[in-house]
């Protein structure tokens, strides 16, 4: 396999990048074994969980746990049919969840994003846990669905967060939330509890 694990390093060419993703599709995806776990994954090529014209779905849980992501991550259109674990995951550059379907559980605890995301369009069909992540770029929010919990407990916000006609449709949760940037909820329905204790704006 041509993971690494988080420690060490490795310089990437794209020879590496394509060999990377051929083998992570034949001896992972094709296996229906969703554990990357603590690997470290470059850049995202033109196929890389998938092959061009697949179906773009992960149809079991998938953990990321303390996984590395060192450069653009794209799940634009993936699903997501159970739970997702991005929990101590890194994204060291842009991170794009446009039109994402998270049908299970999302779970981004402790997650560090060093550059802008993408949320928007997303859809967020049970639980969403954000607790202390840090969002170290602008993130973006937009026509995104919450249809249970949201929970953003004790988020680091370190430039602009933006929540635009964006749907929380149970309880929401802000409490020590710190937002450094400007901070937008435009449009923005809360439709039950909705909680900013001890948040910082």
């Amino acid at each position: 396999m041509v993971h690494l694990k988080r420690k060490g390093g490795k310089i990437w060419d794209i020879q590496k990048v394509n060999e990377f993703w051929t083998t992570l599709r034949a001896e992972k995806m094709a296996k229906e074994d969703y554990n990357f776990s603590e690997f470290i994954f470059p850049e995202f090529a033109k196929e890389n969980f998938w092959t061009k014209g697949t179906e773009k779905i992960f149809d079991k849980e998938v953990d990321f746990e303390s996984a590395t992501f060192s450069s653009g991550v794209n799940f634009k259109n993936v699903t997501f049919s159970n739970g997702v674990y991005f929990y101590w995951v890194t994204f060291e550059s842009k991170v794009n969840f446009n039109r994402t379907i998270f049908s299970g559980r999302a779970n981004f605890k402790w997650a560090t994003f060093e550059s802008k995301v993408d949320f928007n369009n997303t859809s967020f069909n049970d639980m969403t846990i954000f607790e202390n992540a840090t969002f170290n770029g602008i993130v973006f929010f937009y026509n995104t669905i919450f249809s249970r919990w949201a929970v953003f407990y004790n988020v680091t916000f370190s430039s602009e967060a933006l929540f635009y006609d964006v749907t929380f449709s149970s309880e929401t949760h802000f409490e020590y939330a710190t937002f450094s940037g400007k901070t937008d909820f435009n449009s923005t329905i809360f439709s039950n509890g909705t909680y900013f204790t001890n948040t910082t704006f």
